[in-house]
């Protein structure tokens, strides 16, 4: 893989996860994306989940903004309502573009940063929790909120607002699974967390951008896989295809982190927030069936057995989740933050039109990207390090119905077999 384009890399983590074809994703992208009878939807449930927002942000008798968040995550009631409709969800999305106070973003910002301050101090230490389960929620929670504070921009939109509130209610849930670790124990109270993840999820996939950037849609996979086991023998040229049909959503991509033609390191930081924060959502609706024994990466193959899991999500679920990992992992690498930042800025005109000018990038240039990124790969595949993320990613399969399919075409028998072809 160290030759695929470095800004193409998710994609080739993503796939690297079964080294081998995955048929029919194709048939799970955008299923609900069309209204055929062409009739307006009623938009109520819009105006009622952006007044929620709205009713969150006060002024007081000095004109200083005050937030509750716990108000603006009420709109979490009517995210179900307004996803199955895209008009609704469009619609709602143009609303959550506007900022939340005209003209004041530098004391929305301030605000935002000392709710997420008060919504901190609610949660224990987490060094003072000895259920390790309840112990990795609360810090993961503690550290998301540490890095949505720092990379709130200086003209939060009403979408900024309503991921914190999101994140504020996640951190919620954590204080009561800090209280009650049998809620992520008990294999009868763990429906309860499994379902305020999916909340929690659902939401973020409407209010925050990055949810929305799918970097294999409308790829054949299966074809990919075919020519990318080409590419190993040097055969890159057959991936310029697949490269342009990814053209879009990797703009839209690199849109989201760049300002004027360069990476932006608040917008790229508040995109790694929004990554984080759903990844979160996915962690807390798996964590209830994660071993809490983490001597053994064998202990994490009992998931796929386990009948009390779910099948409600598809392998669009799996994709995102890895995206988003595979992100904020290899930030955290030494070195990755340049890296990426000379890659983009140099690359910007033909990062916005790959499909025509992916061979104006000379990427024996940026081989350093490529070899940080492997070192992430390393990093989610050490049980050590990553021990909740891969218990996630097995329990993504389990609920996509992927279990089975991914076994017998990684020809494996297990889910800890599968960790080995990922490495």
């Amino acid at each position: 893989m160290k030759r695929l384009l470095p800004i193409i890399l998710i994609i080739a983590m993503a796939i690297g996860l079964v080294s081998c074809s995955l048929e029919d994703v194709g048939g799970f992208m955008g299923f609900m994306s069309k209204n055929v009878y062409g009739i307006k939807a009623n938009m109520q449930d819009v105006k009622d989940a952006t007044k929620k927002i709205n009713d969150a942000v006060e002024e007081d008798e000095d004109g200083n903004i005050i937030i509750d968040l716990d108000k603006a995550a009420k709109v979490i009631d009517n995210i179900g309502d307004i996803s199955a409709s895209p008009q609704k969800k469009e619609e709602f999305q143009k609303q959550l573009a506007e900022p939340v106070a005209e003209g004041k973003g530098a004391e929305v910002q301030a605000a935002l940063q000392d709710s997420i301050d008060v919504v901190k101090g609610t949660l224990p230490d987490p060094d003072d929790i000895e259920d390790q389960k309840a112990k990795d929620v609360v810090k993961s929670i503690s550290d998301i909120l540490d890095k949505a504070k720092e990379s709130i921009s200086d003209n939060p939109t009403k979408g900024d607002l309503a991921t914190v509130a999101v994140i504020n209610d996640m951190a919620n849930l954590a204080n009561e699974i800090a209280a009650d670790p049998e809620m992520v124990n008990d294999p009868d109270k763990a429906v309860k967390v499994a379902d305020r993840g999916l909340s929690a999820l659902n939401t973020l996939k409407v209010v925050s951008e990055v949810a929305g950037v799918n970097l294999l849609e409308g790829i054949d996979v299966s074809a990919m896989m075919s020519d990318l086991g080409k590419s190993r023998d040097g055969e890159d040229d057959e991936l310029q295809k697949y490269f342009a049909m990814a053209s879009k959503n990797v703009a839209k991509l690199v849109r989201l982190i760049t300002k004027d033609g360069k990476l932006d390191a608040n917008k790229y930081n508040w995109v790694l927030s929004q990554a984080r924060a759903v990844m979160a959502s996915y962690e807390l609706m798996a964590k209830p069936y994660i071993s809490k024994d983490k001597l053994d990466i064998k202990n994490l193959d009992t998931i796929f057995e386990d009948a009390k899991i779910k099948r409600n999500l598809t392998p669009d679920d799996l994709i995102l989740y890895f995206e988003c990992v595979m992100m904020t992992t290899s930030q955290e690498v030494e070195g990755w933050d340049a890296q990426l930042k000379k890659f983009v800025d140099d690359n910007y005109e033909a990062l916005m039109d790959l499909g025509n000018k992916s061979k104006d990038i000379d990427f024996d240039k940026y081989s350093d990207l490529t070899d940080l990124a492997d070192k992430a790969m390393k990093v989610v595949t050490d049980k050590d390090e990553s021990w909740n993320k891969l218990g996630t990613v097995a329990v993504l399969i389990a609920k996509a119905n992927w279990d089975k399919f991914l076994l017998d075409v990684a020809g494996v028998t297990k889910f800890s077999e599968l960790v080995e072809k990922m490495r």
